[in-house]
């Protein structure tokens, strides 16, 4: 009886293994979309053939948790440099491996929807110095230095946001640059003018483990 439930016991764990193992490559759904941004400058002007690409998210669900900042990479599989018979540039990219935090690198398919310029970044300027117009100071009375001196606070605080930061391209689906993803090929092809360049920290969406063939580029 005993070595009939140790048996028993033992079927079920290897049941339970295939299972798990079954299941693993749809760790990542189908037709995931995510979002991120570049993590390097792509210069038509410098770009090679296997250079590496990385695109890192912003977060993904795969394998029963949420990952913040994985990475997806991949490499430039061609490159065709402006010329004067042939004006318009034209990069292919493949993303093909995911790395996320503890555990091994793992083989997918992603591939480029759209490309835009980054987010432009907000400084706030903020004196942490009272200002004349606040009550507190008013009711604490002039202030004064070592020397019996009057100081003057500095003036009220001040949000400063840093202007815009110029395009360095328009975003993907304009004249200047196209985004075409080539979901059979598991590639992405874009082109545009003379001086093709993606800047890094552009934000990037991607479609991974899926054709997308329902949802099209509009």
């Amino acid at each position: 009886m005993k070595n009939f439930l140790i048996t028993l016991l033992l079927v079920a764990l290897s049941n339970l293994t295939l299972i798990a193992q079954q299941r693993l490559p749809d760790a990542i759904e189908k037709d995931t979309y995510v979002g991120g941004e570049l993590a390097q400058t792509i210069d038509i002007a410098k770009a090679k053939v296997g250079d590496k690409v990385t695109v890192r998210l912003d977060s993904l669900a795969a394998h029963g948790k949420i990952y913040i900042n994985p990475k997806i990479v991949g490499h430039i599989q061609e490159v065709q440099q402006p010329s004067s018979d042939k004006p318009q540039s034209r990069l292919v990219i493949v993303l093909d491996h995911l790395q996320l935090k503890g555990r091994a690198e793992e083989p997918i398919v992603a591939v480029i929807r759209y490309i835009d310029r980054p987010a432009p970044p907000v400084i706030n300027r903020v004196s942490g110095v009272p200002s004349p117009g606040d009550p507190v100071a008013r009711a604490a009375g002039p202030m004064v230095d070592s020397y019996g001196k009057p100081v003057y606070p500095a003036p009220a605080p001040r949000v400063e946001p840093m202007p815009d930061m110029p395009s360095r391209y328009r975003p993907a689906g304009s004249k200047e640059i196209q985004v075409m993803p080539n979901y059979e090929a598991h590639a992405t092809v874009i082109t545009g003018g003379m001086k093709l360049r993606l800047v890094k920290e552009s934000r990037v969406n991607l479609i991974l483990n899926g054709s997308d063939s329902n949802n099209p580029i509009k």
